[in-house]
């Protein structure tokens, strides 16, 4: 009888035991294994458009099929979150507040942390010692962290990763996916003055003449230039981060690829480093495309090769431009992408919320990526400098179809009546519902549209037209 009493009390001890074990230890860590990892250069970058619009911009980038979508905060509260991952864009602005205004007063606690942890024009006082950056008034512009300071740098590592800590644990199943930065110069973006008071983009030798910051105190300066302050900070970033998420992707958007990224930084040993996984261009241009600088070997090999590249451009609003860039980065194997903004620029309307963007040019944007990740053959993507055709995408100034991949789904959009566009071999229509702002499907169309015996479909009238369909089979 006693036995039994001592075995009934040892397995409660190891019950107890092996449950305050399991509640004590933390969350075993999310790792994707080889294919469950989507695409990463088809990604989701609109996040500069304010959080009344997060929801939409989770809800729209999984109809589409986007698998990593620019961070926004609050993100990871929202279950359409789920099973999504998430780019930190310009991630050590998260880290501090980077405006100052220099007609507000500072606590000595923030004026010791801007003094001895962001980059200086000079040893005069708070806030007067501070290189400014892009100014938001004619008082206030953003601060840039010394990266010139290895303590600096490993702050702000610690800080980022913290960070990305915080999101996965409020949300588990929302994934960190990467880094990505918005015009990115080793040299800093710095500005001599408001551009109110004709002031431009500088480097640091519009105070220092050189690229170096002032010191000050007893802080030290562990690299030369705030270059290469910048580039240590990148491989510093990016080995810690390796630890844990071993599958994480960067992305670097210069204005132009060669000028603004490649020409910079083709000539350091530690180019291959800090290149990024995608380098992208702001520029509505696509003649990087033929630009054989920056695919030339550089040391062992290219720093970057044309499927790793693509356009973001936010200024191009009409139709033709967007049809001719989407053609020949698609015949490229290049990718067409948003980042940060939609419009604002150029001859774009500024748009809050991808429901006002119109139907043909969030289709247009889709076109090059749906087709590489359907592996269509480049032999079989044909484009007359008017017409872009494959088996599963087509574009004109009548139509824009393309068949969205794992779904299968076709997705539609009707320029011009006379429009006719050709359907899936084979293939037998089982509905076709028009979209909301987002592509979701809503009502039943397939009364709108004709579908001729040749397996072709063309609308019955003017009413369907810069609207999205989508047909199932």
């Amino acid at each position: 009888m006693k036995i039994l009493k001592l075995l009934a009390i040892l397995i409660v001890f190891l019950v107890s035991f092996i449950s305050c074990k399991t509640q004590d230890e933390p969350p075993v860590p999310f790792v994707p294994v080889g294919n469950d990892l989507p695409e990463y250069r088809n990604y989701f970058g609109v996040s500069w458009n304010g959080a009344a619009n997060l929801s939409d911009n989770l809800a729209y980038a999984k109809q589409m099929g986007y698998g990593y979508v620019f961070y926004m905060k609050g993100m990871e509260s929202d279950p359409l979150s789920d099973n999504l991952y998430f780019i930190l864009e310009t991630p050590e602005y998260n880290t501090y507040s980077r405006v100052v205004d220099t007609s507000k007063s500072y606590n000595s606690t923030d004026a010791d942390f801007y003094t001895n942890y962001c980059t200086l024009k000079s040893n005069d006082l708070f806030p007067n010692n501070l290189a400014s950056g892009w100014f938001t008034s004619a008082t206030s512009f953003s601060v840039q962290l010394d990266f010139q300071q290895k303590k600096v740098i490993d702050w702000a590592v610690d800080k980022i990763l913290a960070q990305i800590k915080a999101i996965e644990s409020t949300n588990p199943k929302f994934h960190f996916g990467g880094f990505a930065w918005d015009v990115p110069d080793l040299t800093g973006d710095f500005y001599g003055k408001s551009k109110e008071n004709g002031g431009y983009q500088s480097t640091l030798a519009y105070w220092t003449g050189g690229d170096f910051g002032a010191i000050y105190g007893n802080n030290v300066h562990d690299y030369a230039t705030h270059s290469d302050g910048t580039a240590e900070f990148y491989k510093a970033l990016f080995t810690a981060t390796r630890l844990k998420y071993p599958y994480f992707r960067s992305i670097a958007q210069p204005y132009q690829i060669w000028d603004q990224w490649i020409n910079k930084i083709k000539g350091r040993s530690d180019a291959k480093q800090i290149v990024m996984d995608i380098v992208s261009q702001e520029n509505k241009e696509v003649s990087y495309l033929d630009d054989s600088r920056i695919y030339t070997t550089y040391g062992t090999a290219p720093l970057i090769d044309k499927e790793h590249v693509d356009n973001t451009a936010p200024t191009n609003f009409t139709e033709p431009i967007n049809r001719v860039n989407a053609a020949k980065i698609a015949v490229n194997k290049s990718w067409f992408n948003w980042f940060g903004r939609v419009g604002g620029t150029g001859d774009m309307p500024t748009y809050g919320s991808m429901k006002d963007i119109p139907a043909r040019l969030k289709l247009i944007r889709v076109l090059p990526n749906w087709e590489n990740i359907n592996n269509t053959p480049v032999a079989n993507r044909t484009w007359n400098g008017t017409v872009y055709k494959s088996p599963n995408a087509y574009a004109s100034d009548s139509a824009i179809s393309v068949i969205q991949p794992k779904t299968g789904k076709q997705f539609i959009v009707f320029l011009k009546s006379t429009a006719v566009v050709d359907l899936p071999a084979g293939k037998t229509v089982k509905s076709i519902s028009i979209t909301d702002g987002l592509f979701r499907e809503a009502t039943d169309a397939k009364a709108d549209f004709i579908i001729t015996s040749d397996n072709k479909i063309k609308p019955t009238g003017s009413a369907v037209l810069d609207q999205c369909y989508i047909i199932k089979y």
